[in-house]
């Protein structure tokens, strides 16, 4: 089997969760050779390297079209990760930035649920 370096997704305050922790608990190793904060990151230097990521299925989906990469599923289940929205605390109880966040909630729940 190959070994190829991997490329990192990693957003700001997440350390150790998601991903990392669950191959830890499968006794399984990345060899992490770039570490990115956002998921647009990923396509362009995946497909100018000989790097893999891991990503969420919805983002495989729209990248597996691209000629340039190649799309696999995981050799184990990875569990999910967690989605989170933030916004300055003035806006906790405005009327239209809870209705918006509320939306955008009822989204993700869909889309969560569409991908399965």
């Amino acid at each position: 089997m190959n070994s190829y370096g991997m490329l990192n997704v990693l957003p700001p305050g997440r350390l150790r969760a998601g991903l990392f922790r669950t191959l830890e608990e499968r006794g399984l190793k990345r060899d992490v050779a770039v570490s990115v904060t956002h998921f647009l990151a990923v396509t362009e230097m995946i497909a100018a390297t000989d790097y893999c990521a891991t990503l969420p299925r919805l983002i495989c989906r729209h990248l597996a079209d691209d000629k340039r990469l190649r799309v696999v599923e995981p050799p184990v289940d990875l569990g999910t990760f967690p989605v989170e929205m933030a916004w300055h605390v003035r806006y906790r109880n405005d009327p239209a930035h809870r209705w918006l966040r509320s939306l955008i909630a009822d989204m993700a729940r869909e889309l969560a649920t569409a991908t399965r």
